[in-house]
């Protein structure tokens, strides 16, 4: 999972929607447990972000998403978990995330 965390070079701008797909896929193989079928839908715009802020970005998502993954299901129940980022106007600013 750390790994996953990891971006390859940190000056360099990331593609958003497959970081987070590949950190969530991460996730599951990590924290879910074989009995319970739990997916996690990645929903994000395909866009290139500066490295920095995906790095803090998957470092939110995995606080999110092993918090859910540990409490809001009940034990070897299934669901579901869904992460979305979209970005509001036509540039990505400081401030401009929802």
């Amino acid at each position: 999972m750390e790994q996953q965390l990891q971006l390859p070079h940190e000056d360099n701008d990331v593609e958003i929607a497959t970081y987070l797909h590949r950190l969530c896929a991460s996730l599951t193989e990590s924290v879910v447990a074989d009995s319970t079928c739990i997916a996690i839908k990645v929903d994000a715009d395909a866009r290139m972000v500066p490295a920095e802020i995906a790095m803090s970005l998957g470092l939110i998502v995995t606080e999110l998403v092993i918090n859910a993954l540990k409490h809001a299901f009940i034990a070897d129940t299934d669901g579901r978990i869904t992460v979305t980022y979209h970005v509001g106007g036509t540039e990505l600013a400081p401030g401009r995330f929802r």
